[in-house]
């Protein structure tokens, strides 16, 4: 029995059928897996020392060009 090559080869519609299909499934399993912030195995890290900055040092001064 020979088959066309439109016979075997999926349409568009399925294709994109297809690739809805496994996108939703990927984000299923996405859902239900914690986030990194939800595990509790990260550190926090609390930042209540103030540190001040130095301002700039003043630009110098621009010598008048020679006359």
């Amino acid at each position: 029995m020979a088959q066309t090559k439109a016979q075997t080869e999926p349409s568009m519609e399925e294709i994109l059928a297809s690739i809805r299909r496994i996108i939703a499934e990927d984000g299923d399993e996405k859902a239900s897996e914690p986030r990194a912030a939800d595990t509790g195995d990260e550190e926090v890290l609390e930042l209540t020392e103030v540190v001040e900055e130095e301002p700039p040092p003043p630009a110098p001064a621009e010598e008048p060009p020679p006359a």
